[in-house]
């Protein structure tokens, strides 16, 4: 999954979603992500239940470890309505797909409507 961490050196590498090394069918990826970069300095990101987990990993592995927390920056809010079209999708709004066939059609159509999109994975 990520073929080139090894290939060369960074000064400084970050890590996203890092909460997906506890999933028990992709934790690998993650892993292998976090202990293989070859960086001076890594940044972690992800949600705080797995601060312990990264921590005894890192300590392990004979590294450093600073915990550093952040507030949001931009409040996250639910609406109380359904988005009814695609078309009332603005930037920053997260949508919640349940299939692999459903992340690529919003994904395209949203796209299609002039916005930039990220997908995450997750179970």
């Amino acid at each position: 999954m990520f073929p080139f961490l090894l290939c060369f050196a960074v000064d400084v590498a970050v890590v996203d979603e890092i909460q997906m090394i506890r999933d028990p069918g992709r934790g690998w990826a993650w892993t292998r992500a976090l202990l293989g970069l070859n960086a001076k300095e890594v940044h972690v990101c992800g949600e705080a239940s797995t601060i312990g987990l990264v921590k005894e990993l890192a300590i392990a592995a004979g590294e450093e470890v600073e915990v550093r927390r952040y507030k949001r920056l931009t409040e996250l809010t639910v609406e109380d309505y359904a988005l009814q079209t695609l078309d009332n999708v603005h930037p920053g709004d997260c949508i919640v797909c349940f299939s692999k066939r459903d992340i690529h059609y919003v994904t395209r159509e949203i796209e299609r409507r002039g916005h930039e999109v990220a997908v995450i994975y997750g179970g």
